[in-house]
């Protein structure tokens, strides 16, 4: 028995290009935040290292470094590997 088959629709090249561009920018905009995120943890713990250091302040360094730590680890869209751990120029849906 043969049986009819529906063609797929075919996505106008605009709309297509309007999404590619779409994802684009979110991707754009998740590595400004991972970025964004990456120094504010370097700042936080140059910060606390100052303070316990060159201040002298008594500090419970560990216990808030570990706090730094478990927050940028908290994170689900931040790598664990740094700032630059995206890949760069990568765009989901891009070859449709």
């Amino acid at each position: 028995m043969n049986t009819l088959q529906r063609p797929e629709p075919v996505t106008p090249p605009a709309q297509r290009n309007a999404r590619s561009a779409d994802a684009a920018a979110g991707i754009k905009n998740l590595q400004q935040l991972i970025e964004l995120r990456w120094i504010a943890v370097v700042g936080q713990v140059f910060t606390i290292e100052m303070a316990h250091y060159s201040l002298a302040l008594k500090l419970p360094l560990q216990e808030m470094l570990l706090v730094v730590g478990g927050l940028q680890r908290g994170e689900p869209a931040a790598p664990a590997h740094g700032p630059r751990g995206a890949q760069r120029g990568a765009v989901p849906g891009a070859a449709d």
